[in-house]
């Protein structure tokens, strides 16, 4: 199965994606502003306990996509639909009642709200997990999942700015602009916002379950052990859970912050100033970055654009830094400053989004079951535990809720903030450089190779753990050359066919040769980093079977990165439809293991290379 991005899809994701981080906006930034400047209840006892809450609310998420998981394959609905549905439904009616507390005992009030930001938290998931998932659905090739990725993101940013303005003019402008943060402010213009929100929620929810009519990938009955095994043992996933809570660690204390640089500005913006030079460019940059993020990676490389995304963050900041403490900083400088910002952010979210879905497609091979919504939730946890990190690097709550305020700032707070943002963005940035190019290995060719091969072959997926056609099987020390001595392409295709020959996996020389050369000449039989892995499957195989050859001096196989090859991988399959995939999916993904193509180099024997082959696919799959 492989679904094509069309508007007909497309725009029913796009609208849902628009009123998730609408609401998500909204409940954030205005719901503690409500309930200490209508409710006036004291920030003392509300915000330790609003802590506590956001990390049981940062737990909780992998346990509810393992539930939409299971529910789904038990009862056998269209699990993204109906959940979305139901929780558009569900958090419409909750969102209305949180800005509509009664007037009780103040102890009363505090309980009450936090239940209803409980029941918010857990609605919210209903529609936060599947609509994020789905992006795992809409097809495996690069160009389908990276422009869905976009979508998503640049109708997150919509929904994002939607609510700001609606609070800009709705709430502040009614009031004129406050003295300070805490000024009371009228309950019903809270009242009025989340009718607004609420109200896009419920008929988004309606149009996604209308109009949604995707085909879901087919799929066994996964059991909770099976959906607990591709979350936690997905190293990869790990690895992208890392990323993002960095990540978004970084972007949530900018974005805190970014207000406190303005104000140091010499002549004091107004803050209609600050919004339309810092709010305006971070959506105008954000929309263009994410319209354009397919034709980025398509002329440069996935790996290249979240390198590139990560330094231009960390430079632009270090820049913004350096001009605040010469005090030189003018609102020109800043507004150049966030466009950076906005575009290294843009980059990085949208390509650890494509990751994640990845990670989903990784999975399934490594472990034979598919969870999309329980494994999609390590990309929500890590935005949360973000956010509550932040939350916690502000000293003061207002760093939230000062989204347009530029009064009312001591200069103490000022001077600590402003040097708090820049530990963090500089610690984040560093650290997810360092995570993503020791550890992450999704981004390359080899990886590419099993996402074609899962949109290939579609209903016939297995797992490489659960058949007999893996490389170990595959794999014949008589068949394994070590530092051969050989002048062309032709002469290594012809030696290792002699291999497989010998061992009696394949029954017609000619045939496999002739097949080889056809394959060739649609695909080369270069890889990338100096690996080539030439195919052929038809009745001229009698089994799987792998010929491996080191080479003595690498030579030029068409590989896309022009590097010669001196590793070299020949493969014999069946055409049976299942033998094809597991043995190249296995082989892609050891080949992926960082450094391990290079101990296959430095291996000194045909025997050593035969068992370094079969220990690793061992501690893969075992």
């Amino acid at each position: 199965m492989n679904n094509q991005v069309s508007l007909k899809w497309a725009l029913p994701y796009a609208i849902v994606g628009f009123a998730r981080d609408a609401i998500y906006m909204f409940v954030l930034s205005f719901y503690y502003l409500y309930l200490t400047t209508v409710l006036d209840l004291s920030s003392i006892y509300i915000i330790p306990i609003f802590l506590i809450i956001k990390l049981v609310d940062v737990i909780k998420e992998p346990f509810i996509g393992m539930l939409i998981d299971l529910c789904a394959d038990v009862f056998k609905y269209n699990k993204f639909r109906m959940t979305v549905l139901a929780g558009g439904i569900l958090n419409s009616a909750v969102l209305l009642q949180m800005f509509d507390i009664p007037y009780m005992h103040q102890s009363v009030q505090v309980i009450y709200a936090i239940f209803m930001y409980l029941m918010w938290a857990l609605t919210f998931s209903l529609i936060d997990i599947p609509s994020w998932s789905i992006t795992s659905i809409f097809g495996s090739d690069h160009k389908t999942r990276e422009i869905i990725c976009a979508i998503v993101r640049a109708s997150a940013v919509v929904g994002f700015v939607l609510v700001m303005l609606l609070a800009y003019f709705i709430i502040y402008q009614d009031q004129g602009v406050p003295d300070h943060i805490y000024s009371p402010l009228n309950e019903n213009l809270f009242r009025s916002v989340s009718w607004y929100v609420a109200g896009i929620t419920f008929i988004s929810a309606i149009l996604f379950y209308v109009f949604f009519d995707m085909e879901e990938p087919k799929r066994k009955v996964v059991r909770a052990k099976e959906a607990a095994s591709t979350f936690f043992g997905n190293d990869q996933l790990m690895i992208i859970f890392f990323l993002t809570l960095l990540q978004q660690t970084c972007l949530c204390v900018f974005v805190g912050y970014q207000n406190f640089f303005a104000i140091t500005i010499h002549h004091v913006p107004s803050d209609d100033e600050i919004f339309f030079y810092i709010q305006v460019p971070w959506l105008v940059v954000s929309l263009l970055t994410y319209c354009s993020f397919h034709h980025l990676v398509k002329y440069t490389s996935r790996r290249q654009i979240f390198i590139f995304s990560t330094l231009l963050i960390l430079l632009s900041f270090l820049t913004l830094y350096a001009i605040h403490t010469t005090a030189r900083l003018t609102m020109g400088s800043l507004s150049f400053l966030i466009c950076l910002l906005a575009l290294g952010f843009c980059l990085s979210q949208a390509s650890t989004t494509v990751m994640t879905a990845d990670c989903i497609d990784y999975g399934e091979f490594k472990f034979g079951c598919r969870s999309e919504c329980m494994n999609f939730s390590v990309q929500i946890v890590s935005a949360k535990f973000g956010s509550l990190a932040a939350m916690i690097f502000a000293t003061q709550g207002s760093a939230y809720a000062s989204l347009f305020t530029s009064t009312g700032l001591d200069e103490n707070l000022l001077f600590n903030s402003v040097n708090i943002c820049m530990v963090v963005v500089c610690v984040c940035t560093i650290g997810m450089m360092v995570i993503y190019t020791h550890y992450y290995k999704l981004h390359g060719s080899f990886f590419e190779k099993i996402l074609n091969a899962i949109t290939h072959f579609g209903a016939n997926r297995n797992s490489a753990k659960s058949n007999l056609n893996s490389v170990r099987y595959a794999l014949d020390e008589n068949s394994v050359i070590y530092n051969l001595k050989a002048q062309s392409l032709d002469e290594i295709i012809h030696v290792l066919t002699d291999r497989l020959s010998m061992v009696r996996a394949i029954n017609s020389k000619h045939d496999f040769l002739k097949a080889i050369k056809e394959k060739m000449e649609q695909n080369p039989a270069g890889i990338a980093h100096g690996i080539a892995i030439p195919h052929a499957r038809g009745s001229f195989v009698n089994r799987s079977a792998v010929a491996v050859a080191s080479l003595s001096r690498p030579i030029n196989c068409g590989a896309l990165d022009n590097k010669p090859c001196d590793l070299f991988f020949l493969i014999a399959v069946p055409d049976d439809g299942k033998s094809h995939i597991s043995i190249l999916a296995n082989l892609s993904l050891i080949l992926s293991e960082p450094g391990f193509a290079d101990k296959l180099r430095r291996a000194g024997s045909s025997e050593e290379i035969t068992k370094r082959l079969i220990l690793c696919e061992k501690k893969l799959f075992k």
